[in-house]
């Protein structure tokens, strides 16, 4: 996982996710590309708000859960989002604070951003997931619920 959390790119994340859309939008006319949603988890998290923002006709929900410091890109995105955000930050993260993901969501605010931040109580990165041992099955149904 370190291997590719130092290869990946918001650029190449980016390019990724254009595929993608251009593939459903081609293969699946029930494929609404006007109102797609995109999901994040840990290393993941972090391309998020970039996906949103590069995407501002098509990616109207964005959920980030136990995200990095790398979420504060949020300058070179944060004008062009033209859509919701869900951030649930652990509460004791070594890759992202809690004050760093409470100013991302402020900066994406003062832009005019639709975005809502939970500190997950008493969990650690990582924490959606049975199979770590931070797994904590009580912040992960209730940001399972808060997603949807």
């Amino acid at each position: 996982a370190r291997v590719a959390w130092h290869s990946l790119t918001t650029e190449n994340v980016v390019s990724d996710t254009k595929e993608l859309v251009e593939y459903l939008s081609i293969n699946f006319e029930e494929a609404d590309t006007t109102r797609m949603g995109c999901i994040g988890f840990n290393m993941s998290g972090a391309f998020v708000i970039g996906i949103l923002g590069s995407f501002p006709e098509t990616m109207k929900a964005g959920v980030g859960c136990c995200a990095t410091r790398r979420n504060m890109e949020v300058d070179a995105f944060r004008q062009q989002i033209n859509g919701e955000l869900y951030l649930a930050q652990a509460e004791k993260d070594d890759w992202c604070s809690s004050d760093q993901a409470k100013e991302c969501i402020s900066n994406l605010r003062d832009s005019g951003v639709t975005a809502t931040l939970d500190i997950c109580e008493n969990s650690y990165h990582g924490f959606m997931f049975p199979s770590r041992n931070a797994y904590n099955e009580i912040q992960a149904e209730i940001t399972t619920v808060q997603m949807f």
